[in-house]
């Protein structure tokens, strides 16, 4: 008995079906652990929090949140403290006058000591924000 060669298209779906199996494992191995939640703004005059889940929930060995003033090279940063459940969230100080926005970004360091980034985010600092202490889910 000999053995029949598949007919093309089969040969092409199984390919398609590996490669997107591929693409979507790499995807996910890729997948950014922290879902931050950055203010809409920063108050000219006060204080302003950032908040972060993380996941898995455990086994973070610190998460900051670096900021500074946009324009400037210098970073700092603030610890942040653990909600329970995969949130995290720190208070940022009061900016220095004539700061006209902050960048800031998360960054998790797992026990490994393998760090983890968000993005770089823009807030703009205005007299008419008002700051808010809660986390979003929990505001009503």
């Amino acid at each position: 008995m000999s053995a029949r060669p598949l007919p093309r298209t089969a040969v092409v779906i199984v390919l398609f079906v590996v490669a997107a199996t591929l693409v979507a494992s790499s995807a996910s191995a890729q997948a950014v652990p922290i879902a931050p939640r950055f203010p809409s703004c920063i108050p000219e005059k006060g204080n302003s929090v950032v908040f972060a889940t993380l996941t898995p929930e455990t086994g973070w060995a610190s998460v900051r949140t670096y900021f500074r003033k946009t324009g400037s090279r210098d970073w700092y940063w603030v610890e942040a403290r653990n909600e329970g459940r995969g949130v995290y969230w720190g208070v940022l100080p009061r900016p220095e006058d004539f700061t006209k926005a902050v960048d800031m970004q998360v960054v998790a360091r797992d026990a490994d000591g393998k760090e983890t980034k968000t993005p770089i985010q823009k807030v703009d600092v205005t007299s008419s924000c008002k700051p808010t202490f809660k986390h979003p889910q929990n505001q009503r």
